[in-house]
């Protein structure tokens, strides 16, 4: 079992939420993302540029596109992780199929642009709640996580 999913899924309970949705995205939206923001490589090892995880409590799904299908399937552990290719139908069938009534999906608002909220919003039935956090979950067990980056900024 992936010790970072199960330590992960430990804290569901104190945060009052039953899954955790996370891209890999930062917090500027990156493309390519410094060392401490790859929260989707830390818990799932998917080193691609683009994907969203949702870690439930009794299973876990990666979402990728076409270009990254066969390296998600190389690099995570598929005795944890669903692979699928992220279509808005991939991951609302999952939803429908995984998350039981009622549920609470946390999510870093700072991972995610406004659009991307509103989209989930929609997208998960009413019965899912989907759930802001003050503090990356992820964050409460990545022990030596990466410092950010402190160079400075050039412009074009």
């Amino acid at each position: 079992m992936n010790q970072k999913v199960e330590a992960l899924r430990t804290n569901f309970k104190t945060l009052g939420i039953q899954g955790y949705l996370f891209s890999t995205s930062d917090a500027f939206q990156s493309e390519f993302t410094p060392p401490c923001a790859r929260y989707v490589k830390y818990i799932s090892n998917f080193s691609g540029s683009f994907g969203f995880c949702l870690v439930l409590e009794e299973t876990a799904a990666l979402f990728v596109d076409g270009r990254y299908n066969v390296q998600a399937k190389q690099e995570v552990d598929l005795d944890i992780f669903q692979v699928f290719l992220y279509t808005p139908n991939t991951l609302k069938k999952f939803i429908e199929d995984f998350c039981p009534n009622h549920s609470i999906i946390g999510m870093d608002s700072w991972l995610l642009t406004w659009r991307d909220i509103l989209f989930f919003q929609e997208l998960f039935p009413s019965y899912i709640k989907l759930q802001t956090l003050e503090k990356n979950p992820i964050d409460y067990i990545w022990e030596n996580k990466p410092a950010p980056s402190v160079s400075p900024v050039y412009e074009y």
